[in-house]
């Protein structure tokens, strides 16, 4: 018993090192994460992967108020004199829908 153990242990050894070579790289993706769906909206929106993507929160549960309004524009602000950053892009800056959350309580940037 001990010999028939110890030899399919071996040919699973075997078998299981050729599967490396087959394995991708690539991970798993969840289509419906927030993760996959800000890069599906970048990709389709503003042509391309972001380098960096800042999710902001509003205190106040609000994006639109003045007080978020102008700690957001002084943000962009700060990233657009940045060297270091090509674009930004960013919902004070657009107003585009899409970079909002759907309650209002959160926008998005991407500098890059």
């Amino acid at each position: 018993m001990l010999v028939l153990s110890v030899l399919a242990t071996v040919i699973a050894g075997v078998l299981g090192f050729t599967v490396f070579s087959n394995l991708g790289t690539q991970g798993y993706d969840n289509p419906a994460s927030d993760s996959a769906q800000a890069t599906k909206l970048v990709d389709q929106d503003f042509g391309g992967s972001p380098d960096l993507v800042f999710l902001i929160h509003a205190r106040g549960g609000d994006v639109d108020r003045p007080d978020a309004v102008s700690s957001g524009d002084a943000l962009t602000q700060k990233l657009r004199t940045n060297p270091s950053l090509t674009s930004v892009t960013s919902y004070f800056g657009t107003r585009e829908p899409t970079l909002r959350s759907s309650d209002g309580a959160e926008r998005s940037s991407w500098p890059s």
